[in-house]
Parts: structure tokens; sequence; C-alpha cells
């Protein structure tokens, strides 16, 4: 009975990490197609849990309630300023230079999708 508790009570642990590594770090944004390119989403994503649990145990140490999320979230929070001042642009138009990017990626992937599979050979 005390390996079965053991057990399930790691089994929470790993389940957490792997919800925060999805939330909050990125780990689910994966669009690759290849194996090599997961490995090293996977090993970005690995390294930055290990930069996020350095800074929240620190931060334990003068506040004892401060938890993953809360720092990833604060570091994301972070980055988003720094690119937005590095950006040079407020939040905005760079949400619609995106929109229109990605627009134009659905627009040549229709037209190319409306091609016969004779005129792709050709």
């Amino acid at each position: 009975m005390e390996k079965l508790l053991r057990v399930a009570f790691t089994r929470w642990n790993v389940e957490h990490t792997f919800r925060v590594a999805k939330t909050e770090i990125g780990f689910g944004h994966f669009e690759g197609r290849s194996y090599v390119a997961l490995m090293r989403h996977m090993i970005l994503c690995v390294i930055v849990m290990g930069f996020v649990a350095e800074h929240t145990d620190r931060l334990r140490k003068k506040n004892p309630e401060f938890t993953m999320e809360q720092v990833c979230r604060a570091l994301n929070q972070r980055c988003r300023i720094w690119q937005r001042n590095r950006r040079k642009t407020t939040e905005l138009k760079h949400t619609a230079e995106v929109v229109t990017y990605h627009q134009e990626r659905n627009r040549a992937a229709r037209k190319s999708r409306q091609k016969s599979p004779m005129q792709l050979l050709i």
C-alpha cells in the first residue's frame, strides 16, 4: 500500500510539470514535421523549465508562496514588454501584421489545393 501511494503522489508531480510546460512554457506549441525538430523544441522547453525552477527556488527563500506558474507568467510578461520595446510598434499593430501574414499563407495554401494533381506534377 505504501508503494502504491508513493507512485500515486509521484504521478501528480509529473502531471503538474507537464501542465506547466504545456500552458506556460509552450511545450504544446510545436508544429514541426521532423523528429529532430521535436527533440530540439523539447530540449529548449526542458532548459526553460530548469531556468524557471531555479528562479522559483530562489524566490521562495524570500516568499514561500511563489509557484512555478507565477514565475512563468511574470517572465512571459517581461518578455512581451521586451519584445514590444524592441519592435518599436504597438501590440495592436504587431497583431495586425501577424494576422495579415497568416491570411497570406492561408491564401497560398488554398491556391495550391485548387490545382489538380496533374498540374502539380508539371
